[in-house]
């Protein structure tokens, strides 16, 4: 199951958030996350049922300070993406993700592109 707009994977988001509690608390993950420690916890013991009421804060978390930060994943990338253009409408959000990821490519030239780049360049 995907976040809403095709951001990053439910499951890896709250893998990463898992990971973070652990590595931290609830309590300072939920106020990196910007939510009650309740509410969070809630999250988690649902397995993402309750997503969709903390979706955006959670896919922005996740861009922030979930993912690992030695390299970009295509679930990364496609969250940053999706809170990119999360502010535009809703028509025009897939010629300016086309655009966006065609402007990225060209940048890299003949090099190779990331793997990530590569994977969401390849999706509709």
């Amino acid at each position: 199951m995907r976040g809403p707009g095709s951001g990053a994977p439910v499951s890896v988001i709250l893998a990463a958030v898992r990971e973070r509690v652990a590595a931290t608390s609830l309590r300072h993950t939920a106020r990196e996350v910007g939510m009650s420690p309740s509410g969070l916890q809630r999250v988690l013991d649902s397995g993402g049922s309750s997503w969709m009421k903390t979706a955006g804060k959670l896919q922005r978390w996740y861009v922030r300070n979930g993912a690992n930060a030695e390299s970009v994943d295509p679930d990364t990338a496609r969250a940053a993406i999706h809170i990119l253009l999360a502010g535009m409408p809703e028509r025009d959000r897939p010629r300016v993700r086309r655009g966006l990821l065609a402007y990225l490519a060209e940048m890299h030239g003949h090099n190779r592109l990331p793997d990530w780049l590569d994977k969401l360049s390849a999706e509709r």
